[in-house]
């Protein structure tokens, strides 16, 4: 059953050649309910399509390795994708992957499928990115729990405009916030005054309506040892207070990409 809200993506079919794989691929990623268009590689082409297209998907010839002039076009129409932030599957030979690789080292920031070809793993991998995609996209309810009023103040001004934070500055209130609210993610301050942040994570754990929310240490100490024993309460990850509003912004970003995987 195709999810509605993945529905209707541009995707880009990258051929060196019209075949029948091509229009395997072509048809699969149609009958998923999205506008699809197949290109035979062109850079000039494929750089006019930039702008209103979501992903594109690059059927590599079985023969790639013994024409170097084809490896730099590939190479080329990889680079030029990529900058824009596109999404990118790779299909190719399982066989010639790892010495691509060492041709074209940005081929690890795409997404590869092996010959020969299943076109429902095609299906998979387009129906997989295209829905992490949609809930990133979801604003995320985040609940900061620190007892320095400066501090979470300025985390209110630079998460405002990508994720919905709610403020506890105790712990037992944070307990009571999340009896009767639904949160994505606690950014729990280690060290607190009365009831510090691994007692109440050891609180949360053991109530069934709050055990499986994810949690995140925001620590002022960055120390071997500091980070170590932090970890070893097995939260999701650790901030430090000392994140710039990118750095913070960046690590959430990476905290929810791994938690949807």
């Amino acid at each position: 059953m195709i999810n509605k809200k993945i529905r209707g993506k541009f995707v880009k079919v990258i051929a060196f050649q019209h075949n029948t794989q091509v229009r395997g691929v072509e048809k699969t990623v149609k009958d998923l309910g999205h506008h699809v268009e197949t290109l035979l590689v062109d850079i000039d082409k494929i750089i006019k399509t930039l702008d209103k297209t979501n992903m594109y998907i690059i059927v590599i010839p079985e023969e790639i390795m013994s024409d170097s002039v084809a490896q730099g076009v590939l190479e080329e129409t990889i680079d030029c994708i990529l900058n824009k932030n596109k999404y990118l599957i790779l299909i190719g030979n399982k066989s010639y992957h790892n010495s691509l690789l060492q041709l074209i080292p940005e081929i690890k920031l795409t997404q590869w499928i092996n010959r020969p070809l299943k076109l429902e793993e095609v299906a998979d991998r387009v129906n997989r990115i295209f829905t992490l995609e949609a809930k990133m996209k979801e604003t995320k309810k985040i609940l900061l729990v620190d007892d320095d009023p400066s501090y979470a103040k300025i985390v209110r001004e630079w998460l405002k405009d990508t994720y919905s934070l709610s403020i506890a500055t105790a712990g037992m209130q944070a307990i009571t916030f999340l009896m009767k609210n639904q949160i994505d993610l606690i950014l729990l301050d280690y060290d607190m005054p009365v009831v510090d942040g691994p007692q109440i994570l050891e609180m949360l754990r053991s109530d069934t309506l709050t055990a499986n929310i994810p949690v995140v240490f925001l620590t002022g100490v960055g120390t071997k040892d500091s980070i170590a024993r932090a970890m070893s309460l097995k939260p999701q990850g650790y901030i430090l207070k000392s994140a710039t509003k990118e750095e913070l912004l960046k690590s959430l970003e990476t905290i929810f990409e791994k938690m949807y995987k």
